[in-house]
């Protein structure tokens, strides 16, 4: 998710509603000849979203002042914020945001308004708020407002300063978002069939948990996912694509099995380091030290695989699989092989990067209570 904003309101508002979000400042021209406010501000929002090509879903708003049937413009001194928050004391104004979302080819634009009425306001307290709350420091002419000049407002008012995340949030749950989707995938072995007619959908972000009895084919999925097995019918999307058209990086595997899963001749530093130097990667000791720390791992930087125990094996595993911060991330039973005190520590690793770092996860387990505390969607494989 990209915020198309230098507002720092606008990145505050939206980690109400996106936890997860990096910020693009677009570079164009804002100054567009269209008289009408509502035009005005969903022309330019849209111009935002399509400054840049990112294939990322894209968020940009574009918010004025209007009175009197005119756009305010932005305050070029304090003078004229005086003068403006003289002529609008008492008075009804409206602010206007439009909003642009771009998700692929699709661009989705909307507009809210608030409507506002500010009290008397004496000239002293107006001067006062211009001198010492650096409003010509925010962006745009409703960078001059203040809760404590309203005396009724209709509307939202995270609109006012700047972005309407109720509205926004319900534009945002509409689209889709879907990473990964299979549709009646078959496996045949030995002439036996494992499983058939097998479809579901992977939303990005969520833990979405694959739950079954042993030997039913939990895994199998797993495997023809990371492409290490084959399938026989059905069809595979990752990010709206047949799955083979995929980056290797993207997707990666938490094996169950952590004695067999790590190279015995490597030290640590260069299990975690080796994905980032076959990817041609920069700041590999940073990104190794960093991963290091959220492992708890760092004063085992340097022993071998044979100096740790199979939880700490299993955090090892855990971290080469994150270490490239993968889209998605198959988890092959992976707290099966250790004691109760070992699985928290795997489980709350894999709730961190899932809330850090939004990484989609496949969760796949026997265990229901495990799934039950993790999952956010729950998948069960039955024959």
């Amino acid at each position: 998710m990209i915020l198309m904003s230098a507002s720092k309101r606008r990145e505050e508002l939206l980690k109400k509603i996106i936890k997860d979000f990096k910020i693009v400042v677009p570079d164009i021209d804002e100054n567009i000849d269209e008289e009408n406010p509502v035009k005005f501000v969903k022309k330019l929002s849209k111009m935002k979203v399509l400054a840049v090509d990112i294939d990322d879903t894209c968020i940009a708003a574009d918010t004025v002042v209007v009175f009197d049937n005119k756009i305010l413009g932005k305050p070029k001194d304090k003078l004229e914020a005086i003068n403006t928050l003289k002529m609008l004391s008492g008075k009804k104004h409206y602010v206007l945001t439009g909003v642009s979302i771009k998700k692929g080819k699709t661009i989705k634009t909307f507009y809210d308004r608030t409507d506002i009425e500010f009290r008397d306001l004496s000239e002293n307290e107006i001067v006062d708020y211009v001198e010492n709350m650096n409003p010509l420091d925010k962006a745009g002419s409703y960078g001059i407002q203040d809760s404590n000049f309203v005396k009724s407002y209709d509307g939202s008012y995270y609109n006012v300063v700047g972005l309407p995340i109720e509205k926004l949030k319900e534009e945002l749950d509409k689209l889709d978002y879907t990473i990964l989707e299979v549709k009646n995938l078959k496996k045949v072995y030995d002439k036996e069939v494992i499983f058939e007619n097998i479809s579901f959908k992977v939303s990005k972000g969520e833990i979405f948990s694959v739950i079954g009895k042993s030997g039913i084919g939990k895994s199998t999925i797993g495997k023809i996912i990371i492409g290490i097995t084959k399938y026989d019918e059905g069809e595979i999307l990752f990010d709206k694509k047949d799955l083979k058209e995929r980056k290797i990086r993207d997707i990666q595997m938490i094996f169950q099995d952590p004695y067999s899963s790590l190279d015995e001749t490597m030290n640590i530093y260069e299990l975690l380091s080796e994905p980032l130097i076959v990817n041609k990667e920069k700041d590999i000791e940073k990104k190794v030290n960093e991963m290091l720390d959220i492992l708890e791992l760092s004063e085992y930087k340097y022993k071998y695989p044979k100096d740790l125990s199979g939880g700490q094996r299993q955090r090892v595993v855990v971290g080469e699989a994150m270490i490239l911060r993968p889209k998605l991330i198959i988890a092959d039973e992976p707290t099966s092989a250790l004691d109760l005190t070992t699985q928290q520590k795997i489980l709350d690793l894999i709730l961190y990067f899932n809330k850090e770092y939004a990484t989609t996860f496949i969760f796949i387990s026997h265990d229901l209570d495990i799934v039950k505390e993790i999952s956010t969607s729950i998948f069960r494989l039955i024959k």
